[in-house]
């Protein structure tokens, strides 16, 4: 008897799909190490002298005397009192205070969440003036801009949640003008991120909730962009894309130009967000 003849491939071909169906690329920069104890990999990773960047409670948890331990003399310089959502009238004070103690410093190591990341980024850009206000300016001139000079980062998070270490974005939050920067350059994005879940097992629950609802809310976020796109109903002058999500912002109470709505407010973890029913239901 004659072996059964093998059927044909269920999944076409991909040139016979057409390009519409061919597979997406995607590419981070950011080098990515996975597993238990990888942050004691940093020897090897950080040239030359290195700062650390981290928050309050990284000292009583032990954290700030295993990275000594880890580095030796080349830790030269250690900011701990990184608060949540890093505002500008702090950053004001420590970012000169930072090129000046840590100027010969060519390593930034920021562990802890997302905030923490975020502080490092900003730090790490230099300005020519030395003033931080001077960054300001460059982000608020909206501008494509190559910094002065700039230090490596590394980062190695502590929660999860923001995905702060594999992106070059940074928001620093302005209080008293209740407004926003958002910092992107190459140099922002971290050379290598460090995921070393052993950091994660103290995290508190609370903490780990509101990471999980942060990471919740980023996604939701995009709704807005999404479902307005999706109506067909593109303005370029106005509302196309996430454009659009910010001619909504902080306008709660207020008539949306597009459609005469009044846009709403809700909060999702910490974070606002607006929206109008009439455009994006």
């Amino acid at each position: 008897m004659s072996a059964p003849t093998p059927s044909a491939p269920a999944t076409a071909p991909l040139s016979a799909i057409g390009a519409a169906s061919q597979p997406a690329l995607f590419h981070n920069p950011v080098a990515t190490v996975f597993g238990n104890g990888c942050l004691d990999q940093l020897p090897q990773l950080c040239t030359g002298q290195v700062a650390l960047v981290t928050f309050p409670e990284a000292a009583p948890l032990g954290l700030i005397d295993r990275v000594r331990a880890l580095l030796g003399d080349r830790l030269r310089h250690v900011i701990a009192d990184v608060q949540p959502n890093p505002d500008v009238a702090w950053l004001r004070e420590v970012h000169p205070r930072f090129w000046q103690v840590a100027g010969e410093c060519t390593t930034v190591v920021a562990l802890g969440g997302g905030s923490v990341i975020d502080t490092a980024k900003a730090l790490i850009v230099g300005t020519a003036s030395g003033r931080f206000d001077e960054l300001l300016e460059l982000l608020a001139a909206g501008q494509p801009f190559v910094p002065a000079r700039h230090k490596r980062l590394i980062a190695a998070p502590t929660t999860a949640g923001t995905g702060s270490e594999v992106t070059p974005w940074a928001t620093l939050w302005d209080a008293q003008q209740l407004r926003k920067y958002s910092l992107h350059l190459d140099c922002t994005w971290p050379e290598r991120a460090l995921i070393d879940p052993e950091l994660m097992l103290s995290v508190p629950a609370g903490v780990t909730l509101s990471t999980g609802l942060d990471a919740l809310s980023h996604a939701l976020l995009e709704i807005p962009r999404l479902s307005y796109n999706t109506r067909g109903m593109v303005d370029d002058k106005k509302h196309h894309g996430a454009l659009f999500r910010f001619r909504v912002f902080h306008r709660a109470g207020k008539k949306c130009e597009r459609c005469g709505g009044i846009i709403e407010k809700t909060t999702l973890s910490s974070r606002p967000f607006y929206w109008c029913p009439g455009c994006q239901r």
